[in-house]
């Protein structure tokens, strides 16, 4: 078992509060925290690092892992990395103990398509992807518990994050571990994430099973006619769009279902061109529970 306990947890810098009694568990799961730019997320990360110290509450880490030593990891939207070093000689210095068990080294490295003639290359003349994904082999390599990942689609093309995901679940499974992970790829983290936790304010506004918390929010009526609606027989339109063609296409509020919309253009004598319903998905369910905004 591994498990993650941040509790009543408060941080402020200056006069500015940034984590406000946050309180949740993660236990060998993929959490997804989700919020706001500005919500206070990498420094929940950086704290649980102990990168950043809180200013009240606790963060506590529990393990049934016969090392004693609670083995933590993370990737920061950033790279760390020394770029007058080897992306080699940098994970000999980050992964120092960590680098007898060649076979693992070996795995880690082939699974993130990390070869010879990328290992000797100088961390600076490589591309961002590069750097995130020798990021990603040196948090890996030492076989964390506990891994935080911040941002880490950010400049990885669809094939390296399928590899970078692809390492990230196989180091759960084999540790028996946690994943902490935060970014705006909301349609990814839909998929990825077994839990979700929505920052906002310094609270946790949501914790719960993401699919779960899918499940709250309905499906919506999209409608395509010829012409447009006129105001009279309108209701509760949420997007009207003009079409190429001259149709309009019109999605309304979730309180409104597919009967109610055929009723209307039957009362109304309304051509249907189409019409469908569109599941609401995870970012438009999280900046609904925080009242939207800037992301």
């Amino acid at each position: 078992m591994a498990k993650i306990i941040f509790n009543d947890v408060y941080k402020k810098f200056g006069n500015k509060s940034v984590l406000n009694g946050l309180s949740f568990t993660c236990e060998n799961e993929v959490l997804f925290l989700a919020g706001k730019n500005g919500a206070g997320k990498t420094t929940l990360i950086r704290s649980a690092l102990k990168l950043e110290k809180i200013d009240r509450g606790d963060i506590s880490y529990i393990s049934n892992s016969d090392n004693k030593t609670i083995n933590t990891g993370a990737v920061f939207d950033t790279p760390c990395l020394y770029g007058q070093m080897t992306c080699e000689e940098n994970i000999n210095l980050f992964c120092t103990g960590f680098l007898k068990d060649k076979n693992h080294v070996k795995r880690i490295l082939e699974n993130l398509n990390i070869d010879r003639s990328l290992l000797k290359k100088l961390a600076s003349k490589c591309s961002f992807g590069q750097q995130h994904r020798i990021s990603v082999a040196i948090a890996l390599i030492r076989k964390p518990t506990f891994l935080f990942l911040d941002e880490p689609t950010i400049g990885l093309d669809p094939i390296s994050w399928k590899l970078v995901r692809e390492s990230i679940l196989r180091n759960k499974q084999e540790q028996n571990g946690c994943i902490i992970i935060t970014g705006q790829d909301y349609f990814e983290m839909a998929d990825f994430s077994e839990k979700l936790v929505i920052l906002d304010e310094g609270v946790a506004k949501f914790s719960g099973k993401t699919q779960e918390f899918l499940k709250d929010f309905p499906y919506k009526v999209s409608l395509t006619i010829p012409s447009k609606l006129t105001e009279k027989v309108q209701f509760n339109v949420q997007q009207e769009t003009k079409n190429n063609d001259g149709s309009y296409t019109y999605v309304f509020g979730n309180d409104v279902k597919t009967e109610d919309v055929v009723l209307l253009t039957n009362a109304n004598n309304i051509p249907i061109i189409s019409l469908s319903t569109i599941e609401t998905n995870l970012k438009d369910a999280v900046y609904t529970v925080i009242g939207g905004g800037e992301q």
